[in-house]
């Protein structure tokens, strides 16, 4: 498998350094620095920045690989096979809040509890009690994606820090 792997890595880095000398190649037409013209020293140095310029790149990208490859587990357990995600109770009840929330925004849409102008004067409704739980809806529908990421992003840095 590791050698497959670095076989079909190799391969697929290929057409990307092609792609990517390309478009270092135009940018530095861009700047002036075209391959084309010019004596066979200024043609050398020309395609030396681009070589230069494309290792860097490809150095770059490896480590980026080699860090995602990291962080995805490789090497350190047997391999695994893909299998579907079940929806967990955490998954079940952060839908059903979100569908609640959403119902609650709905009905005070509904009852004209959110409505605005702003032109030709600004007029905002009055704040009671249910346009307040219906901000505080809306809030809880536009916040929870990156609430859930937050809370990811800090199990990520635990497990990252006691490793």
């Amino acid at each position: 498998p590791a050698l497959a792997l670095v076989f079909s890595m190799a391969l697929r880095f290929v057409p990307r350094f092609k792609a990517q000398a390309r478009r270092i190649a135009y940018a530095q037409r861009g700047l002036g620095r075209s391959l084309g013209g010019g004596g066979i020293v200024r043609r050398a140095r020309a395609g030396l920045g681009i070589l230069s310029i494309l290792v860097t790149w490809a150095l770059e990208n490896s480590v980026e690989v080699a860090d995602s490859m990291r962080s995805r587990g490789f090497g350190t357990h047997r391999r695994t096979s893909f299998h579907l995600a079940r929806w967990s109770r955490r998954d079940r009840a952060a839908a059903a809040w979100l569908a609640a929330a959403a119902l609650v925004v709905g009905l005070a849409t509904a009852a004209g509890l959110t409505s605005m102008r702003f032109f030709p004067v600004i007029a905002v409704p009055v704040a009671g009690a249910r346009s307040v739980a219906a901000w505080l809806a809306y809030s809880t529908v536009l916040f929870m994606p990156l609430a859930l990421n937050l809370a990811e992003e800090l199990k990520w840095r635990r497990t990252r820090s006691s490793t």
